[in-house]
């Protein structure tokens, strides 16, 4: 596919492909591909990290060595994202695969739109700008009934492209598919409510939930030939898809108002034939957006676990090991607590370290105004990241250790950035297995 792309007081390419338009943009700005950015002594991040964070100058002084700069949890440097000071909300950051794109999302009123850009400020694109209603008849026949709604962008893992959810000005919600400098095309049409979309990390395929069988299951759509199988099918609502990383096994949550439990789905490789949904929790609480580490070996989730603080539920963190068809009673996830009384994320849920040690989560608390902390499962060390910012929520931390956030500066949330030692280029990957460090009871 030719494309054109525009890029702001840089230069201007046309007729390029999108591979080539990332290659050449790349190479002109920092001289490598961000993908095999590797650190050495005094050489922890690349150009581009070092220029929209000046703590990192100082920090590779105070550390000449990558021993003494991946040792223990630091935090270099916090700043937000945009000094814009318009009257409107930032929300859910998420980053590209590789750490070189970044998307936010901006809300007036009930006006919401995704803009993707790089940490320069010298790309930025502002998704389905010109609305382009699937089925104009209805903006018609209701004026001004249905404002334009994009949310939930997820990138492709070889950070090229991305989804995201968007209703264009219309009654239905579909997945929009793009790329970096191109136009977003719908990849579902369908009249019920599509969201949630997820890039398998291997194959051509996004697995989202959808309400067209009149309650929420979940499906895969192959993005070349847009086949849709569905994965689920019961009388719960099943939300909140995630991929495990060998691209063939999915979890997600299915309940109702009085429970939620977590469920696991494989597929054949040789067959492609999903196999029947296996519980990996029961329902007796509510077991919410489970996030997969990225070694595949572990699985983190939300429960309420029936108690109450001051008249309200209490949500604890909990990791479990994925081992097979393992199914964990709710006594033995009581015992597998990392992380007591957080403010929960929907929006993103536990967000786990690159190298799949440790999981950022915000505490609740209204005397420190919800900080964030970090716990490292594999050491029990827990590090308090002093922000300086209140009401902090929807983490999300990049593969080169930039922790994204939302949090609350005067009347607006505004997301901020946290330049960590946490990077994949500085850590190593946790690929053995561990013993996990829970909390005492």
């Amino acid at each position: 596919m030719r494309i054109l792309i525009t890029i702001p007081l840089l230069f201007l390419i046309s007729s390029c492909t999108l591979s080539e338009f990332r290659a050449k943009f790349r190479n002109q700005r920092y001289g490598y591909p961000l993908l095999f950015f590797k650190s050495d002594d005094g050489k922890y991040f690349p150009k581009f990290i070092n220029d929209f964070f000046n703590g990192s100058v100082k920090y590779t002084k105070n550390y000449p060595s990558i021993e003494q700069a991946s040792s223990g949890f630091k935090l270099i440097e916090v700043k937000p994202l945009l000094k814009d000071k318009q009257p409107y909300n930032q929300a859910n950051l998420s980053w590209s695969a590789d750490g070189a794109w970044l998307s936010y999302e901006m809300q007036k009123g009930n006006h919401k739109e995704i803009r993707i850009m790089d940490l320069h400020g010298l790309s930025s694109q502002k998704l389905l700008d010109i609305p382009r209603p699937s089925r104009p008849y209805l903006a018609a026949t209701f004026p001004g009934s249905f404002q334009s709604f994009s949310s939930g962008l997820n990138w492709s893992k070889n950070s090229t492209q991305f989804s995201f959810m968007a209703n264009n000005r219309s009654g239905e919600y579909n997945i929009y598919v793009g790329a970096v400098g191109s136009t977003e095309e719908p990849l579902t049409q369908n009249q019920g409510k599509n969201g949630y979309s997820v890039w398998n990390p291997k194959l051509n395929e996004i697995a989202f939930t959808s309400s067209r069988s009149g309650k929420g299951d979940i499906y895969i759509i192959n993005t070349i030939n847009k086949k849709i199988s569905q994965i689920s099918s019961n009388s719960e609502t099943d939300i909140f898809p995630e991929w495990i990383p060998n691209g063939h096994t999915i979890v997600w949550c299915s309940g109702s108002g009085r429970g939620y439990r977590i469920l696991m789905s494989r597929r054949n490789p040789k067959t492609g034939r999903w196999n029947p949904p296996s519980a990996i929790t029961n329902a007796t609480f509510s077991y919410l957006r489970p996030t997969v580490s990225p070694n595949g070996r572990y699985i983190s989730f939300y429960s309420d676990s029936g108690k109450f603080k001051n008249m309200r539920p209490t949500w604890n963190i909990h990791v479990v090991p994925l081992e097979g068809e393992t199914r964990y009673s709710d006594k033995q996830i009581a015992q597998m607590v990392i992380a007591k009384d957080v403010v929960v994320d929907l929006n993103t849920g536990p967000t786990w370290s690159p190298n799949s040690s440790s999981i950022f989560y915000v505490k609740r608390s209204n005397k420190y105004f919800n900080p964030i902390f970090n716990y490292n499962i594999i050491t029990g060390d827990r590090y308090h990241l002093k922000t300086n910012t209140k009401m902090n929520r929807d983490l999300m931390i990049s593969k080169l250790g930039v922790l994204s956030f939302r949090a609350m500066q005067g009347p607006w949330d505004r997301v901020f950035l946290a330049l960590t030692n946490q990077g994949l280029q500085l850590q190593k990957v946790n690929n053995t297995e561990s013993r996990i460090h829970y909390l005492s009871l």
